[in-house]
């Protein structure tokens, strides 16, 4: 999948270059929180939005389009990569 790792070097030039000290975490966040106001992705009765994993799992229940499935496994896997290497910078 090659458009994820061009999004991945984005994040990465968008957190070094931001004048606000921004965990890779919290751009990802930042990120799956507009595409959910967006997109009116389903809640939580909190009124929190659900998982992107969860949303995903079950893309059939929330009638998603295809835009949206690819997004959010576009978005999972950049999510795995990030924790990747978040493990692997507390190890070396």
């Amino acid at each position: 999948m090659q458009r994820p790792n061009q999004v991945f070097k984005l994040i990465n030039a968008h957190i070094t270059t931001t004048t606000i000290v921004m965990t890779q975490h919290d751009f990802l966040r930042e990120i799956y929180n507009d595409f959910c106001i967006k997109h009116d992705m389903p809640k939580h009765r909190d009124g929190g939005y659900l998982s992107a994993g969860d949303i995903n799992y079950a893309s059939n229940k929330y009638c998603l389009t295809k835009h949206q499935k690819d997004w959010l496994q576009a978005f999972l896997v950049l999510w795995a990569r990030v924790e990747e290497q978040s493990y692997m910078e507390a190890f070396c």
